[in-house]
Parts: C-alpha cells; structure tokens; sequence
C-alpha cells in the first residue's frame, strides 16, 4: 500500500509566510558565510624593557626562584591562619568578627613574588589587608 499527497491545484504546500522565512534564512545564511569575520582579539603588546633586556630577564629569574621559596611560607601562614581563626570561631561561639580579624591577615597578602617586588616598588606583605572595595 502506498501513499500518495494529493495537492489542490495552483496551491503549494508553503504559506506565503513560510516562504518569506525561508528566503529570510536563505539570505541570512548566504551573508553571514561570505562575510568575513572579524574577532576583536587584543593585538599583542610590544615587548618593555623589562623583559627584553638582561637586566629585566635577571629580575624576572630571580622573582621565580623567591616565589618557589616565599609562596611555601606564605602558604603555611595562610594554613595557620585559617585554622586559628576557626579555633577562635569555635572558641567565641560563632563571634564572626573574631574569626575574620585572623584570617583577613593571614589570607590576604601577597603570594608571588614578582619583579616589582624586587626592586622596591611594590612592598611584599606576608600579613596582608583586605583592599577596600568601591
């Protein structure tokens, strides 16, 4: 047994709607792939003189091997920290503030050691401060 569709005559089988959807899509199609497309990617920066000369690529060795000796300490600070505030919250009874007033200190700082740090431009704070929020 087959089937067969039978149409009335001088009538399609799309609405003059869906036939403006499909030119639609059509059209849409067609122009997004022959026009090219342009990602806003970043342009790469050029290159300072800190990385570039001997000097900023001393700086940049010498902030990786501080930081593989600096982030252990800091991380065990950090370690302390997080346990004496909690022995504190438990201690206090839940006394939030006391809890944070250890481990803000203790969690914020610095954790790698980079080159402006070296040279003094940017102080290494082991007990850190929350930066203040806008």
């Amino acid at each position: 047994m087959t089937f067969q569709i039978v149409r009335e005559p001088g009538r399609s089988s799309m609405s003059a709607r869906g036939k403006r959807c499909a030119a639609l899509i059509i059209v849409l199609s067609l122009t997004a792939s022959v026009s090219p497309c342009y990602a806003a990617a970043p342009q790469p920066a050029a290159p300072d003189a800190e990385t570039t000369t001997p000097e900023g690529v001393g700086l940049q060795a010498a902030s990786v091997l501080a930081s593989v000796v600096y982030l252990p300490v800091k991380g065990a600070v950090a370690l302390a920290g997080g346990l004496v505030g909690g022995l504190a919250y438990a201690v206090t009874m839940g006394d939030l503030e006391t809890a944070e007033a250890i481990w803000e200190p203790s969690f914020y700082g610095t954790y790698l050691i980079t080159p402006e740090h070296l040279t003094g431009d940017r102080p290494v704070e082991l007990i850190g401060a929350r930066s203040p929020t806008p």
